[in-house]
């Protein structure tokens, strides 16, 4: 291959790269981000959460609401037939998600407070230093 070959490829592999690069930047574009809910649109549905909460057949056990995707989700300990209506409904813009509750096991919940305690750790700190301690007073004592 003579060099006149090779800077030929070379100027086609720079403007194939440079093709894909205005592609791929011309196909990125931002999206615009929804305008989040007033707070009269917030009050609305708090109104509507409120409203079936009363039903005890809904079985709704906390809320969410996400202002800027007008999303609301509705835990519920277990599904039912009225609370699976309101499943991927709209109500007045809002789209209503609803999911079944975590339910954490008690292995869960010890590892929760074991990670997330800092006085724990602390204490494990100090037991790991006084098991350190302990270990080197021993060494010199068998040592002399």
């Amino acid at each position: 291959m003579g060099v006149k070959n090779v800077k030929w490829m070379g100027t086609l592999l720079v403007v194939a790269v440079g093709i894909m690069l205005v592609l791929t930047l011309v196909s990125a574009q931002p999206t615009i981000a929804p305008e989040p809910a007033t707070d009269e649109e917030v009050a609305f549905i708090r109104d509507q959460i409120a409203k079936w909460k009363e039903n005890p057949e809904l079985r709704i056990g906390a809320t969410a609401v996400h202002r800027t995707e007008k999303e609301v989700i509705l835990w519920v300990d277990e599904f039912t037939p009225e609370n699976q209506q309101l499943h991927h409904t709209m109500i007045d813009g809002w789209e209503i998600i609803v999911a079944k509750s975590y339910e954490p096991s008690i292995s869960d919940t010890f590892f929760a407070i074991l990670t997330n305690t800092p006085i724990l750790w602390i204490l494990a700190g100090c037991v790991f230093i006084s098991l350190v301690i302990v270990f080197v007073k021993y060494r010199r004592r068998r040592k002399g």
